[in-house]
């Protein structure tokens, strides 16, 4: 007969020694999955010439500038007020001569390009992105201190692979550690497309917010949503820190930080109260503000958000409202550039890529609304709403002066939320999905290997557009004349690109739900923290599973493993309570 577990079980584990552990227990997973993005990283950034990228160039001359001393430069007359001139080394300043001969030309091969210049020669240069938050820019610009010529330029865009690569691999950690949603890793295979992946390989800023931003949503989501009673260290380390780098990337950054904040609140308002009850939580909530208070006066002061004004003219006449209709016209156009348009917006993915990642998005807002309660698919709904409007809204308040400005990188950082937040709108998933494990395992089966399948793909595509042209064969292998060639060899390239996407397939499916791991029904638990209380038998352990809150919000279940080797589980539910009794597998 099983006894009533007492009252006392001692003390628990400290805060310092629940984080160590669970950072011990995070960072296998993310390291591989770093190590899965770096490799990535890698193939985009040697099938792309140099400065093809966009703003490649002026990104470049402004990580090198800052980590020589210029933080914005000096105004150039003559010049519009995002331009500055900063000196940096000749292999830099020439970076925008590059691409010249093929920018805008998709038929034209990157063989025109004029040869790479290797001076280290200081040289006046201008940058329209010497007022942006000097962050990235330091992370990514020490190679052009020991480095020149295009070793310098490579060496600058590995680093930003890596920095971008530990935030998504963040972000899957997260999941595989933390998340009991069966929905949240085909969400996180949506949320990263192409282009985030290409972004991250070249030397961009915005490869890294967008990054920063897939890790602080999947964060905060799940824990907000997930582990509201009991939240762990190592969770609340993990989004605090991609809401901390995600605030201080670029122009717009606070805003986005405020947004996922706002919209994983929403999602779980009554786990959000509880959150904030809690002291590790409020000591995060408390440096975040700080920094964000910090990234928030060097945009205002400094004029981050002053942009080159080259965007598509509006017409003179137009009122708010016509110029508003033309902003909402173009998103079709942003969501493909979101997906992926690869070099000056003149290389877009196949159509097969389109057509998956349209598909799988499509899937994922499909479930949400089918399966989600009523709060949620308010929250969903009103989201979807937001994430259509502010862009347009951001676009028509500066396209006077500007123009239509806004290219579909700058709203992933949004928009990446859609399938991630609907992955988390379905609270009855966890009552469908479960039933049929085979089900479930199937679709984020096909869900890896669509999104993998596409993201290589467009990787070919891109490479073939730089190697022959658009107009030329599909064999990327082709030693005829006028064709580029990339810094290694294009079997060996081909090769990394292979076995990256390889790698990032075996992730996926390695990390998906199975009922031995994460437990196929509600109440089931995983792993125990022993407690010996004084006075207690030689013979058996007093052990307690930390509570944890179900992926039902309503659904809390709490576990006792008593020393006389039964089970009781109480499952606390609105209508109803019961026991249940089983016996208890020896712990070892």
């Amino acid at each position: 007969m099983a006894t009533k577990p007492p009252a006392a079980l001692g003390p628990t584990d400290t805060a310092s020694s629940r984080q160590a552990k669970s950072v011990r227990r995070l960072a296998p997973i993310w390291f591989a999955a770093t190590a899965v993005f770096l490799l990535l990283g890698l193939a985009w950034s040697l099938a792309t010439p140099l400065g093809s990228a966009p703003d490649e160039a002026s990104q470049a001359i402004r990580a090198a500038a800052i980590v020589r001393g210029e933080w914005i430069g000096h105004p150039v007359r003559g010049q519009p007020k995002a331009v500055t001139g900063v000196v940096v080394p000749d292999s830099i300043a020439d970076l925008s001569q590059l691409p010249l001969c093929y920018m805008g030309r998709p038929n034209q091969s990157a063989a025109c390009a004029p040869p790479d210049t290797r001076s280290s020669r200081a040289t006046p240069a201008l940058t329209y992105m010497g007022h942006y938050p000097p962050l990235y820019y330091l992370l990514v610009g020490p190679p052009s201190l020991w480095l020149s010529g295009p070793a310098a330029v490579y060496a600058m865009r590995a680093l930003s692979s890596l920095w971008a690569a530990l935030f998504l691999g963040l972000a899957f950690a997260v999941v595989a550690r933390w998340s009991r949603n069966p929905l949240m890793l085909p969400a996180l295979l949506v949320a990263i497309t192409p282009m985030t992946i290409y972004l991250d390989a070249v030397i961009n800023a915005s490869g890294l917010e967008i990054s920063a931003a897939v890790a602080a949503w999947t964060s905060t989501l799940i824990l907000i949503t997930e582990h509201a009673d009991d939240p762990p260290p190592g969770l609340v380390a993990a989004s605090g820190l991609s809401v901390a780098v995600l605030a201080c990337v670029r122009g717009l950054s606070p805003l986005w930080v405020a947004i996922i904040a706002l919209v994983a609140m929403a999602s779980n308002p009554l786990g959000a109260r509880r959150l904030l009850t809690r002291p590790l939580v409020r000591r995060w909530i408390a440096g975040l503000v700080v920094i964000g208070t910090l990234a928030t006066t060097w945009i205002l002061t400094a004029g981050s958000l002053t942009v080159l004004p080259d965007g598509v003219p509006v017409p003179h006449r137009a009122s708010r409202e016509e110029i508003l209709v033309l902003a909402l016209g173009r998103m079709g156009l942003f969501l493909r550039e979101a997906i992926g348009v690869f070099g000056w917006l003149d290389t877009p993915s196949p159509l097969l890529t389109y057509l998956i990642w349209g598909l799988l998005g499509a899937l994922m807002v499909a479930t949400a609304l089918l399966l989600g309660r009523r709060w949620k698919l308010i929250v969903f709904g009103s989201f979807l709403i937001l994430v259509i409007l502010l862009p347009a809204l951001l676009i028509a308040s500066r396209a006077r002066f500007d123009g239509l400005i806004w290219q579909g990188r700058d709203g992933l950082p949004l928009w990446i939320g859609v399938p991630l937040l609907a992955a988390c709108t379905p609270t009855r998933a966890d009552r469908t999905m479960p039933s049929s494990p085979n089900l479930l395992r199937r679709f984020v089966a096909l869900t890896t290997i669509l999104a993998c399948s596409a993201q290589l793909l467009a990787w070919y595509w891109a490479l073939r557009r730089n190697i022959v042209g658009l107009a030329g064969p599909l064999d990327v292998f082709s030693r005829s004349q006028g064709v580029w060639h990339p810094p290694v060899v294009v079997p060996l390239l081909l090769f990394v690109a292979v076995l990256g996407t390889v790698s990032y397939a075996t992730l996926g499916l390695h990390l998906h739900p199975r009922s031995d791991r994460r437990g196929s029904s509600r109440g089931s638990v995983s792993s125990a923290h022993t407690l010996q209380p004084a006075g207690f038998p030689q013979g058996g352990a007093i052990t307690k599973e930390p509570r944890r809150q179900s992926f039902l919000a309503d659904d809390i279940t709490q576990v006792f493993h008593q020393h006389d080797g039964w089970q009781s589980t109480v499952l606390l539910r609105p209508s109803q309570a019961r026991w249940r009794r089983r016996p208890l597998r020896r712990l070892k």
